[in-house]
């Protein structure tokens, strides 16, 4: 599917890098990139927005195919799969990434099988991880070799190589399962924002180009 528009409270910026969302970390795990909320009340009803602090700005037809937990179970195994991956613990991530209902969905349709029930959809899931694993090890390797302490706000988390590995652009959950909450939220995935705005992009750093302001 395509979404229309997600509204986010503030100048959009890619947060959650690998130097901010360290392993032991309780929320965030959905991946790094622009959070915003699905709808716009949501947005509207943000402390910051109510107080006219920050202006809302509007992301419009950035994700084409999002992950879409329905419901809150399967935001938080998606968070702690997050979270178990950035602490490079791969049978945590397994367990909890086979119960993340689109996770299953997206095997069944590219591998036939789904991890939940089949051991070697399993272990091709769990290559997966330890593969998505090394690669943001590599990244922050590489960038803090020279800054040890912001060097990894260029990098995504584990879970961004994985899902973008299954085809997903970003994280957009409904909102019961918390996609207009201040405490998950909805993501739009570094890779997919690099990817629109033809550039890599830094951690924390305003981006002016990806959205409008709204009101």
């Amino acid at each position: 599917m395509s979404l229309t528009s997600l509204f986010r409270v503030g100048k959009p910026k890619v947060t959650e890098t690998v130097n901010r969302f360290t392993c032991g970390r309780n929320t965030g795990g959905l991946g790094t990139g622009v959070y915003a909320y699905k709808d716009l009340d949501a947005a509207l009803n943000d402390y910051s927005y109510k107080h006219n602090e920050q202006p809302i700005y509007e992301l419009k037809n950035v994700c084409k195919n999002p992950l879409e937990p329905v419901f809150k179970e399967n935001t938080y195994d998606l968070n702690d799969a997050g979270t178990a991956m950035r602490c490079n613990e791969v049978d945590d991530a397994l367990l909890k990434l086979s119960f993340v209902n689109g996770i299953n969905k997206i095997f069944s349709k590219k591998y036939n099988c789904k991890p939940m029930f089949d051991k070697e959809c399993r272990n091709i899931l769990k290559n997966k991880i330890i593969k998505s694993i090394q690669k943001t090890e590599e990244c922050n390797k590489k960038y803090t070799k020279d800054d040890p302490y912001f060097g990894g706000k260029h990098c995504s988390q584990p879970i961004n190589h994985l899902l973008n590995d299954l085809g997903f652009d970003c994280v957009l959950p409904t909102d019961k399962a918390g996609g207009n909450s201040n405490t998950y939220g909805s993501v739009i995935l570094k890779e997919t924002v690099d990817k629109k705005l033809g550039r890599k992009t830094v951690g924390y750093e305003n981006i002016e180009d990806i959205g409008k302001i709204y009101k």
